[in-house]
Order: C-alpha cells, then sequence, then structure tokens
C-alpha cells in the first residue's frame, strides 16, 4: 500500500507537492509542443493582466499572495522577455503599473485557447472521482483553515495545553469514557464486554483510571477482571498529547495490585511498549486492521515480578 493512503494527513503537503509537480511538468509539456515559448510560473501575471488590464506590483503580489518581492522577480524576468512594461501614471509618477507589451498580448491570443482546453481536462478528470469533484472548494477551505490558525498554531498549544486530571473512574463518567471506548473499537475491534458496557465498568471501576481534561476523559486504562487477572486496554483521543497516556500508564503500574494478564494498545505507542518490555511484558501479536490502517499490539505477562 502506497505511504500516502497510510500516512494520511501526515504526508498531506508531501502529496500535494507531488501533483503540483506532475500538473506544472504537463502543463510544460503543452506548451511545448504547442510551440508556445512560455513558464508555468508566469502564468498568475499573464491571468490577471489580461482580466485587470494594468496592475502595480503590490497588486500582483497581493492577488498571487507572494511576497512583493517575489512578485518583482518574475515581473523582472517578463521585462526582459518585452512581454510587460512599466507605465507611469500621469497623476502620480511615483506609482508604476504593468501592463502587456505588443509581444505580452500577441503571447496571451496564443495562450487562452490552451488554457480553456487545460480547464476542461481538468475539470473533467475531478469529475471521474466522487470525491474529487469537490477539490477546488475543500482547498479553499483548507487555505481559509490556515489563515485563521496555521497547523505549527494548532500542535504547539495542545501540547503547551496538556493540562489534565488523573481520577478514578466513577460512573458519572460512564458517557464520556463510553466515547472513548467506541472509538477504540472504531479503530481496532469491539470488545467483548461492549454489549454489557455499563455494568462492566461499574464492575471494574477500581481498576480504571482515566485522565480528565475540560471535564472529558482524554485517556484511559481500561482494566476488565477476568479469573483474578486483569486484561487491560489503553486508549486516548487523536488530539491529545501521548505523554497524558503515558503517564497515565506509568502510575497505573506502580499502583496497581492485581496481576495483569494481558495489555492491548496502539502498536504506534513505542514509549509505552518500552515500559510494558521494562515491566517483564512479552509481545503475543500485532493485528493490523486494514480498514482502519491501525495496528493492535497484544501483550501479555512474561513472568511476575
Amino acid at each position: 500500500m502506497a505511504i500516502f493512503q497510510v500516512a494520511e494527513e501526515l504526508i498531506l503537503g508531501t502529496r500535494m507537492k507531488r501533483i503540483s509537480e506532475r500538473f506544472l511538468s504537463d502543463v510544460s509539456v503543452i506548451y511545448r509542443e504547442s510551440g508556445i515559448d512560455f513558464e508555468p510560473s508566469w502564468f498568475g501575471v499573464f491571468f490577471l493582466l489580461d482580466r485587470y488590464k494594468t496592475l502595480t506590483v503590490s497588486e500582483i503580489a497581493s492577488n498571487l499572495d507572494i511576497t512583493q518581492s517575489g512578485a518583482s522577480q518574475i515581473i523582472s524576468i517578463l521585462e526582459k522577455k518585452h512581454l510587460v512594461e512599466l507605465h507611469l501614471d500621469n497623476s502620480d509618477k511615483r506609482k508604476k503599473s504593468i501592463i502587456f507589451t505588443q509581444d505580452g498580448f500577441e503571447l496571451l491570443k496564443k495562450l487562452k485557447p490552451i488554457w480553456k482546453l487545460m480547464r476542461s481536462n481538468m475539470k473533467a478528470m475531478m469529475n471521474e472521482g466522487e470525491s474529487s469533484k469537490y477539490l477546488l472548494d475543500a482547498l479553499s477551505e483548507l487555505e481559509e483553515s490556515f489563515k485563521n490558525r496555521s497547523l505549527a498554531e494548532r500542535v504547539l498549544d495542545t501540547l503547551k495545553g496538556s493540562v489534565y486530571t488523573v481520577s478514578a473512574f466513577e460512573i458519572k463518567h460512564y458517557n464520556s469514557l463510553k466515547k472513548l471506548i467506541f472509538h477504540w473499537a472504531f479503530n481496532f475491534y469491539a470488545p467483548s464486554f461492549i454489549n454489557s458496557l455499563r455494568p462492566t465498568l461499574k464492575r471494574n471501576k477500581s481498576s480504571i483510571t482515566i485522565a480528565l481534561k475540560d471535564r472529558e476523559i482524554v485517556a484511559a486504562v481500561v482494566g476488565i477482571e477476568d479469573k483474578n487477572t486483569l486484561n487491560i486496554i489503553l486508549c486516548d483521543r487523536e488530539d491529545v498529547d501521548n505523554r497524558i497516556l503515558i503517564n497515565l500508564f506509568e502510575n497505573y503500574i506502580k499502583e496497581n495490585r492485581k496481576p495483569i494478564q494481558q495489555i492491548e494498545l496502539d502498536a504506534d505507542k513505542i514509549t509505552i511498549r518500552h515500559i510494558l518490555d521494562a515491566n517483564n511484558f512479552s509481545l503475543k501479536k500485532e493485528i493490523c486492521f486494514e480498514d482502519s490502517q491501525k495496528t493492535l499490539a497484544v501483550y501479555e505477562r512474561g513472568c511476575e515480578n
């Protein structure tokens, strides 16, 4: 399976770059095979001048969402190619606008039929799939989300804001823990006790430890007693720092007095797996879940402490 399908959001930038490079490579081939001397990087300036006829460098930069320096570099290249020229405003000599030269306008006339075909064929390609037809809308929404709050801000705020309270499970927490366990079931499998969840959690509440943040359970060590031993599920929310579950489990191991038979956890929890190795647990098996692209690690007690 390609890494793009497995890593999903984690490799979005690389995937978009790959598609962009493929698109620009094809566009270059189209221009070259059509006998048109034109670089894809010039498109934005040509498109804007075709639409607005005359624009300042800062207006071009703003419309292309690039720096003024970046816009100036492109315009400088087009000037040297005699495709655009500076036009002084009669009312304000300090204001310089960019306009097409006659050569630039002649090139534009050759380009527009090509652009029409490129647009229609790209639209047809996007309509070939059920989801890709909404790609442009999705990209606009994603760009807006980045403007509102960057990925860096979101992740770093989560890391800084990992404030939580450790608590023993009480039945008042039932709905929140139920939500977390059902999330676990969605990613891995439905545990046998899920059909009698409330009485099972109530009966085993002394073996369940939770981490609360804003009154919601964000991580839990769920111990279910079976013939005087515990089978444990380690689960946390996707949007919280891994360290919460790590700290929760470390404390659980230190304070628990009941013998633990089996522990199940997301195989990606590398730090917790090291803790298990250090506490005489042995890996029994790993189970892949293709639908969720997750792997479950199952540990058993190797020997008693």
